[in-house]
C-alpha cells in the first residue's frame, strides 16, 4: 500500500511538471482526479512554475536508495562553495506530494511523539491600552469603534477599551508556534508571523498612522496620500508608506533587518533621514552590528513564502533554515558546528508536523536528528557520510 501511494505521488508530480512546461493538458486520469480533489495546491504550483529550469523524472522507486536519490535532487546541497541552484518543478512537487508518504515508511521514535502535532496553533496574547491581558482564542483580530474583535461571525469576542487622552498602544504578542491576522482601524491588513510583537493604537489620530514592531509581519496598507503609514523598527529605522504591500523582518536575535517591497513604493528612514526608496521586487537589508545597509533585487517568493503556508529555500544554510523551523514549530533546534554552512534549495509545507519536515531533510542522506528531550532537536551530519 505504501509503495503504491509513493508511486502514484511521483507519477502525479512527473505528469504535472510535464504539463506545466509543455503547456499540453495531460490526459492522465490519475492527474485529473488529483486536480479535482486538490485545486488549491494545483493553482499554487502553477503560479510558482518559474522556480524551475529543468524537469527530473524518477521512474524506479522500489528501493530506499532511489528514494534517497530523489531527495538529493529535491534538496541540493553544497559545502562552502557559492553556486546558483534552482530546484526542478518535478522535484519541488515531489517534495510536497511525497513527504507525508515517506514518513509512513519510517518508524516514528517514541521520544518524538510531541513533534507529530500540527504547527501554528499557539495562542496569541493581546495587552490592551487600558491594561487588559487576554489570550486570543481565534487567529484574527479587528480594530473597530474603540473595540478589538477576536474572531468572525457568531464566534467573535469583543474587547471594549477605555480611552485615555492621547494615542495609546495595544500590544499583540504572537508566540513561537503561532501566527495572527490583524485588521487595523484604517483597514490596513497585517499578517503577523511567529515570535513577533506588534504595537498599534485603537485610533490613529489626525496626522499619521504609526505602529511599532519586532519580529516579522506582512503589511497591506490602506492607501491614504494625506496621512502616511509609518512602521517603527529597532536602531531608529522607520518604514514610511502611503499605501502599499511589503514584508518586514526584524528579529532581535538576527543581525539583518530587512524590508521587501511587493507593490507600490516605500521610503526607509534612519534618524528622520531617508536612506533608501524601494521599487517592487527590491530588498532593503540593514546590518545592525556594522550599521550598514544595501538595496538589492530579490525573489519575493522566498521572502513572502510564509504568508502562503510554505517554506521556500534558495541556496540557504541549514543554520538559517533551522532558525525558521524553530520559530514556527516552537522548538529548540541545535545544529552541529561542522554542518552549519551546508546549503539547501527546496520547498516545504508549513502545514505539516515537524517530524515530516525533518524526514524530508533526513532523506537527503546527509543529516541525522536526535530528540534528547521534549521540544529539543539536535541536528548532526550523518555518520559514515563524507
Amino acid at each position: 500500500m505504501r509503495n503504491h501511494l509513493l508511486k502514484d505521488s511521483i507519477r502525479i508530480a512527473e505528469e504535472l511538471a510535464k504539463e506545466i512546461c509543455t503547456g499540453e493538458t495531460s490526459e492522465s486520469a490519475l492527474l485529473k482526479d488529483w486536480k479535482e480533489n486538490t485545486p488549491k495546491p494545483y493553482k499554487k504550483w502553477l503560479a510558482e512554475a518559474t522556480l524551475a529550469e529543468q524537469i527530473a523524472y524518477y521512474r524506479s522507486v522500489d528501493t530506499e536508495g532511489a528514494v534517497q536519490e530523489m531527495h538529493r535532487q529535491i534538496f541540493s546541497i553544497k559545502r562552502h562553495v557559492f553556486l546558483k541552484r534552482i530546484v526542478s518543478i518535478a522535484a519541488s512537487l515531489l517534495l510536497i506530494l511525497t513527504v507525508g508518504t515517506l514518513w509512513l515508511m519510517q518508524d516514528k521514535p517514541e521520544e518524538a511523539t510531541w513533534a507529530n502535532a500540527m504547527p501554528g496553533n499557539e495562542k496569541s496574547i493581546i495587552t490592551t491600552s487600558d491594561h487588559q491581558t487576554i489570550k486570543l482564542e481565534r487567529p484574527t483580530l479587528i480594530v473597530k469603534n474603540n473595540q478589538l474583535i477576536n474572531g468572525n461571525g457568531e464566534e467573535q469576542v469583543r474587547i471594549a477599551i477605555k480611552q485615555d487622552q492621547g494615542p495609546q498602544l495595544n500590544k499583540l504578542d504572537v508566540p513561537a508556534g503561532g501566527e495572527h491576522a490583524l485588521t487595523l482601524e484604517d483597514g490596513t491588513y497585517v499578517k503577523v508571523n511567529s515570535a513577533t510583537e506588534l504595537w498599534f493604537p485603537t485610533n490613529f489620530g489626525k496626522n499619521t498612522r504609526q505602529v511599532r514592531m519586532k519580529g516579522e509581519a506582512y503589511f497591506q496598507v490602506e492607501a491614504d496620500q494625506q496621512y502616511p503609514f509609518i512602521v517603527h523598527l529597532t536602531h531608529n529605522i522607520k518604514v514610511q508608506v502611503t499605501g502599499t504591500t511589503f514584508n518586514i523582518k526584524s528579529y532581535d536575535e538576527e543581525n539583518d533587518l530587512s524590508v521587501a517591497l511587493v507593490e507600490g513604493s516605500v521610503n526607509i528612514l534612519k534618524d528622520e533621514e531617508i536612506i533608501a526608496s524601494l521599487l517592487p521586487g527590491q530588498l532593503f537589508t540593514y546590518k545592525k552590528e556594522e550599521q550598514q545597509y544595501e538595496v538589492s533585487e530579490t525573489e519575493l517568493t522566498t521572502v513572502t513564502d510564509w504568508t502562503n503556508e510554505t517554506f521556500i529555500f534558495r541556496d540557504e544554510t541549514i543554520e538559517n533554515i533551522m532558525r525558521k523551523l524553530s520559530r514556527w514549530y516552537n522548538v529548540d533546534i541545535e545544529v552541529s558546528d561542522n554542518i552549519k554552512e551546508m546549503h539547501y534549495t527546496g520547498i516545504l509545507s508549513r502545514k505539516q508536523p515537524l517530524t515530516e519536515t525533518l524526514e524530508a531533510l533526513r532523506m537527503t542522506n546527509e543529516l541525522d536528528f536526535n530528540f534528547p528531550k521534549e521540544k529539543k532537536v539536535e541536528i548532526e551530519e550523518k555518520r559514515n557520510n563524507h
